[in-house]
């Protein structure tokens, strides 16, 4: 018995081991929150300071996270204000100043890759109140790893910062799972000769709103929204210009949106100014894209309205399918274009009139040659009428 008791103490012992190891590596693998600075925040009143958030590392790359900042002394300082890297296509904030923020941020284009170390999050910007130090801390964090990276199992057990939907656990609509950045779902009742409106409210997602008038009853219908990393797995070529966000767009079963069905299809989405100007995009050039018969086609578009962060707008769709909002950068003048312009200005700027040296000489000559013949003449002539009277 006693050399069965020292067994069992070296077996437990040994799946004891076994499993700090697995532990201390999982612990190891979680992503970590890096503050800079990492003391407390010293400021006066009316003082602005700035803090990075940043994450350790991310084994699977990043889809999108959500975290909630909160001062530690509310008297000291307020949130004024919050700033995303520019891997940040979509975000979401709360209202502020306050003394804390809720963030939510997605990164549709897949810049931060697997592997990435040290990625920045989010800078927020500290006003202080009556003066002193205040820590921060965060009592929220969650990373959904890229799906492009991610197993499986993992994939399934993530947290999703995503609404209406989640960010899918599979797509029916023949989408690649792993390009789904984020998937809201809403049903609508849709009546004959009514206007039916899918409006969508999660930040996350580009798309404001569906409308059309419904040519028959329906009942209850879904509206499916696809937030893509990369172009849709059902488009052969990238749209055109510069890319803000791809996605798919479905309306009920298969056929559902001809023209025998409804009617009048409008989409409203949103583009944010950030974007804008970092990729010094010509507003007038933004518009929706539709992908149908192996092309890609530009949509009537049109601004609606803009507000602080976003510029609004709207666009006809004759069906619903994958789709990329896009825009053309503003086009810059060439130095060639300019001398071209300026030589066009200096030949327009000549005399309409203007006779040729060449020719002003000729006339010049022609001019003496005949003043002198017309004295010569009135000589001759003063000398025979002379001659005669004498």
């Amino acid at each position: 018995m006693k050399k069965t008791y020292k067994n069992s103490i070296k077996i437990s012992l040994a799946v004891t081991l076994i499993i700090s190891f697995i532990c201390i590596g999982l612990s190891g693998a979680s992503p970590s929150i890096i503050t800079d600075p990492s003391e407390p925040v010293s400021l006066e009143a009316g003082e602005s300071v700035e803090v990075s958030l940043s994450v350790d590392q991310l084994p699977d790359g990043l889809s999108g996270y959500k975290l909630t900042v909160v001062l530690d002394e509310t008297a000291v300082a307020t949130i004024e204000s919050v700033s995303f890297p520019s891997w940040v296509t979509l975000d979401r904030v709360s209202e502020l100043p306050d003394s804390s923020v809720s963030l939510k941020a997605m990164d549709l284009q897949r810049k931060v890759q697997k592997g990435s170390k040290d990625t920045k999050l989010v800078t927020i910007t500290l006003k202080g109140l009556s003066g002193g130090s205040t820590g921060i801390t965060v009592t929220e964090s969650m990373f959904e790893a890229d799906m492009k990276y991610a197993d499986e199992d993992e994939s399934s057990q993530s947290s999703s910062p995503s609404a209406g939907g989640g960010s899918g656990s599979g797509s029916t609509t023949g989408e690649n799972y792993e390009n789904i950045a984020y998937k809201g779902v809403l049903s609508e009742f849709v009546s004959k000769n009514n206007m039916t409106s899918y409006e969508f409210d999660d930040e996350q997602n580009a798309i404001e709103y569906i409308r059309f008038q419904a040519l028959r009853n329906w009942g209850k219908i879904s509206s499916t929204i696809e937030m893509l990393h990369n172009r849709s797995a059902l488009v052969d070529v990238d749209a055109p210009d510069t890319v803000y966000c791809n996605v798919n767009m479905w309306i009920g079963e298969s056929g559902f949106s001809s023209s025998g069905n409804i009617e009048d299809s409008v989409v409203g989405f949103r583009v944010e100014k950030r974007w804008i100007e970092e990729n010094n995009i010509d507003r007038d050039t933004i518009r929706l894209c539709r992908y149908s018969s192996g092309s890609w086609n530009d949509l009537d578009t049109r601004m609606t309205s803009e507000d602080d962060r976003y510029i609004h707008f709207e666009a006809d769709t004759p069906g619903f399918s994958p789709f990329a909002i896009v825009g053309a950068p503003v086009k810059n003048t060439t130095t060639e274009e300019l001398r071209s312009t300026e030589e066009s200005l200096e030949d327009s700027n000549l005399p309409e009139e203007e006779v040729p040296v060449e020719t002003k000489s000729d006339f010049s000559n022609l001019t003496i040659i005949g003043s002198m013949s017309i004295l010569l003449i009135g000589g001759c002539a003063g000398y025979l009428i002379y001659r005669k009277r004498s």
